[in-house]
């Protein structure tokens, strides 16, 4: 009786183990395909990827964080190149923690989503300018 409840715990083990793997294999794949979206947001970003990496906790395995840092500076849009090339010229990637990163990634999207939020009160500024001067110049050639 022992021996058959034993194998029968053995068999439902290794179901759920099988089960465990192919899950794993899935989400391996999915966070190796994983790519951020010109529109998203680092922080949303982030979001997605530690949702993939608890997944694999909950399978039974540890992503390493620098497995993650690699992913996310691999994965970035062109537009966080040269922040990439500073952070991989200036930082060691083994030791790099993944908030450490994070945080990194948000301020220099703040400021370069800033800097393009000054782009239309320039050209706007520009533009009265131009405008001024242009009215300026066609009333002096009307008066001449």
């Amino acid at each position: 009786m022992a021996k058959e409840v034993w194998d029968i715990l053995k068999k439902t083990y290794k179901g759920i183990d099988m089960v465990q793997q192919n899950n794993l294999m899935i989400l391996k794949r999915k966070f190796e395909l994983v790519t951020m979206e010109k529109s998203e947001f680092i922080e949303s970003y982030f979001f997605r990827l530690s949702d993939i990496k608890n997944e694999m906790k909950l399978n039974q395995y540890n992503l390493p964080d620098r497995t993650f840092v690699k992913q996310v500076l691999n994965t970035l849009p062109m537009k966080f190149d040269h922040v990439v090339a500073v952070i991989q010229e200036t930082k060691d990637l083994e030791d790099l923690s993944i908030e450490d990163l994070r945080v990194s990634l948000i301020l220099y999207e703040q400021r370069i989503n800033g800097k393009l939020e000054d782009i239309p009160k320039k050209d706007t500024i520009e533009k009265a300018r131009y405008s001024k001067k242009d009215t300026a110049d066609a009333v002096k050639f009307e008066r001449q």
